[in-house]
């Protein structure tokens, strides 16, 4: 109706643009809806106001950016009840620098991803777990996000005072970052897969994250944790089915200033029988506790340099029992370690909550 093409080469910016702005018009649940096609992006669309949906028909609706390599092909600023559902966005080439990126004046805003596909789709590059995808940036108090349905890379920029709130993810990275002291928010993930990527997870800037159920599968690494003993504590909680890796580092640490804790895991390796390590290395000088709770060990050992690091160990099982190798692990029934174990389960209690608040207000 606004006279998009589709046809992956024609220039249909101005035209969906147009929609958009129809809609946003309109309100009252208005969609601007992109039927199946490749519509051609030269220019950013701009999606902000209140109270409408830009859908399309699932991944038949492909937006393809064809502009400058530092574009974003959407800029998401301000939504309020905004949804962005059923379609797909990104660069054949991949050299764009967002395909969605959510920025915030202030005013508040809420929004809603749902089915949306961007970058980051088996990309086991650090290059490629860095760049592209969804990205949330300087979001804050007011601001609340619900990724109900999204594959590809998550990056969370300087938004830790606000709300987001994973709810099924799957594939590319997750990086979480900012050096603002301001962390009174929430991000916490539900269902979350990972496979084939460099990392599952960075959390850089002792930033916090709490996730419920995150399976990784065949990745080079688990989790790259970074920060500065100058910077607030963090607390990393990541429970879930499997951390399954192609490397023998599971857990990197440079200067990440807090506490990680992983439960419920079954720590496997893809190489073969040879039972190779599973390492969790750490490097600088800021202190963190690392607390393994209810997990397995299968075809691998757990490995932690320094062997200094503070690790507790709370009901891990292993196989063959024993493969754990050399450190000296805390006292496993120790008050502290209890203590520690209590903090994850709170954390876990607060997603539990936060799901309730976003998800199913009629019950909470």
């Amino acid at each position: 109706d606004f006279g998009a093409r589709a046809d992956g080469e024609t220039d249909d910016t101005a035209a969906i643009q147009a929609a958009i702005n129809a809609a946003r018009a309109h309100g009252r649940g208005a969609i601007a809806y992109l039927p199946a096609g490749r519509y051609a992006i030269q220019d950013t669309l701009q999606v902000t106001g209140s109270d409408y949906t830009l859908g399309g028909q699932g991944w038949g609706t492909f937006l393809r950016w064809r502009g400058p390599a530092d574009g974003a092909i959407i800029s998401v600023v301000d939504p309020r009840n905004v949804t962005l559902e059923f379609f797909q966005v990104g660069n054949d080439a991949g050299n764009n620098a967002a395909d969605i990126r959510q920025t915030s004046t202030g005013i508040g805003s809420s929004v809603v991803y749902d089915g949306v596909r961007v970058y980051g789709y088996y990309k086991n590059s650090p290059h490629d777990s860095l760049r592209q995808g969804l990205q949330l940036v300087e979001l804050g108090a007011k601001d609340q996000v619900i990724i109900n349905a999204l594959q590809g890379n998550i990056r969370v920029t300087d938004s830790a005072d606000a709300t987001i709130l994973g709810n099924f993810t799957w594939e590319g990275s997750i990086v979480v970052e900012g050096t603002k002291t301001g962390r009174n928010g929430f991000l916490g993930f539900q269902s979350r897969l990972a496979t084939l990527v460099d990392r599952a997870l960075f959390v850089k800037d002792n930033q916090n994250f709490v996730a419920s159920d995150f399976y990784n599968e065949q990745s080079r690494g688990m989790l790259y944790l970074s920060g500065s003993p100058e910077l607030p504590p963090g607390r990393v909680v990541v429970t879930g089915a499997r951390s399954h890796m192609n490397g023998p580092v599971g857990t990197t640490i440079e200067n990440y200033r807090g506490e990680l804790f992983l439960g419920g895991k079954d720590f496997s390796d893809h190489r073969g029988p040879a039972q190779p390590a599973h390492g969790i290395i750490q490097t600088g000088t800021a202190p963190v506790d690392i607390y393994l709770f209810g997990n397995t060990f299968y075809g691998t050992k757990l490995a932690v340099t320094p062997q200094t690091l503070r690790v507790f160990l709370l009901g891990n099982y292993t196989l063959p029992a024993p493969t754990f190798a050399t450190f000296d692990p805390v006292e496993t029934h120790s008050p502290e370690a209890l203590h520690g174990l209590a903090r994850a389960l709170d954390a876990l209690r607060h997603l539990g909550a936060v799901d309730l608040r976003l998800n199913h207000p009629a019950v909470r």
